[in-house]
């Protein structure tokens, strides 16, 4: 008798611990909640065409954030890895005797990642030029982007939050300050002009005018193809950029991104001219926009964004024979990465370096999609394309959230 019990108990441990099938959990908790009320749905393939899951794929869904993998794949496609946004500082006057005798316009390209830490090198292309002084105002020109600065589509809630940042032609910290009243969303070309000014001055440039961007200085600001060049600032390359905006899924990096695919490939800068250039550069990757799309904005931030499993497993499919791909596929970032700290931490450190992934979250919405390498010692057919999304989900994202690491682990295991 004593025999028997240690038997049932092995067996029972044994079946404790066994691991469950991907297509028999992604079953079970179908029928029950937090899932069996909610829209979600699974496609996982390998890149030799075998479909490992496919549970309502079809589902358009709220992506969140997961539509930046669209934004910056198709940005790295369209404008090249080594793309880098220009700043250019021009002015209305001439320069007698190492000094500006004019304004000095800093004049935006759209770069979402303008800050403070940039001044060092300004000052010093300032310098080899040979302005030691200005007699004029510094004025921040944002007139590179004209349409408007956010979309009518985010949320009330969103806009008194630095998610819903508006994006100018020039910008400067996210377009965002802390003031005696809180957080606040400012121009960021007039924000930009009365940093640096400040900056000049306790480095020893004399400015004799005050600061301004191109909306308050009223009749005093010259048309942008009157003004004389005097030397430009370049961003780091937009794989780095990109790098950033996936691993900390930055909306407004994004926002910026996409307006400026649709300044060069789409004819101008608005949400309907950038679209639709991504909407043609999905075509050019051989990609049917037919179903499983409505693109909206770049961050994923509006709610009228709809994307399936299935259309976002056949996008990263085809971005996998693209020369950027090296690139795209390094601005993911891996669980313990970013948004994704603190993710799988279970599975071992090896596993983890194998999946490369973005997440989104949005009110009830959490979605992670992307890729899975191969296990070491199998080919590159065998790397794994994903898409889990998540919408009208009430319960505590925790619970949900313990529900779709199994199904990540059970993808790379």
């Amino acid at each position: 008798m004593r025999k028997l019990t240690f038997i049932v108990f092995v067996s029972f441990a044994l079946n404790a611990f066994a691991q469950p099938s991907l297509s028999s959990y992604v079953s079970d908790i179908s029928r029950k909640e937090p899932f069996l009320s909610s829209v979600w749905g699974i496609e996982a393939a390998r890149v030799n065409g075998e479909t490992l899951i496919s549970y309502n794929a079809m589902q358009k869904m709220l992506p969140a954030s997961n539509m930046k993998l669209i934004t910056t794949g198709l940005a790295l496609k369209e404008l090249g890895s080594d793309f880098m946004f220009e700043t250019k500082f021009e002015s209305d006057g001439g320069i007698v005797d190492g000094v500006l005798e004019g304004n000095l316009y800093i004049v935006g390209g759209g770069d979402p990642t303008t800050d403070s830490t940039m001044f060092p090198e300004w000052k010093k292309l300032l310098d080899d030029n040979g302005i030691l002084g200005i007699n004029g105002c510094i004025v921040g020109d944002s007139r590179y982007f004209t349409a408007d600065a956010t979309h009518e589509d985010w949320c009330a809630g969103d806009y008194e939050s630095e998610d819903a940042s508006p994006v100018y032609g020039l910008n400067f910290a996210h377009n965002y300050k802390d003031t005696l009243y809180g957080p606040q969303k400012v121009s960021g070309a007039e924000y930009c002009a009365y940093y640096f000014r400040k900056y000049l001055i306790e480095n020893g440039v004399e400015v004799s005018g005050e600061y301004s961007d191109d909306e308050n200085f009223g009749e005093g600001i010259f048309p942008t193809d009157s003004l004389h060049f005097i030397t430009s600032y370049h961003s780091d390359p937009l794989k780095t950029i990109i790098r950033k905006t996936n691993e900390k899924s930055d909306n407004f990096y994004a926002e910026a991104i996409l307006r400026t695919v649709g300044m060069h490939k789409g004819g101008g800068d608005g949400y309907p001219e950038s679209i639709a250039a991504e909407m043609r550069a999905l075509k050019d990757l051989g990609v049917d926009t037919s179903t499983g799309i409505k693109i909206c904005d770049g961050s994923g931030l509006a709610r009228m964004n709809y994307v399936s499993p299935d259309f976002f497993v056949r996008y990263l499919t085809a971005m996998i024979g693209t020369p950027i791909f090296p690139d795209f596929i390094k601005s993911l970032p891996c669980p313990g990465e970013g948004t994704l700290t603190g993710m799988l931490d279970k599975l071992p450190y090896e596993t983890r370096r194998r999946i490369h992934m973005k997440s989104g979250t949005l009110g009830a919405v959490r979605c992670f999609s992307g890729y899975i390498d191969p296990k070491p010692g199998c080919t590159e057919d065998q790397r794994i394309v994903f898409s889990l999304l998540t919408n009208n989900n009430t319960a505590p994202k925790g619970t949900v959230l313990t529900y779709l690491e199994n199904i990540i682990s059970l993808l790379a295991e």
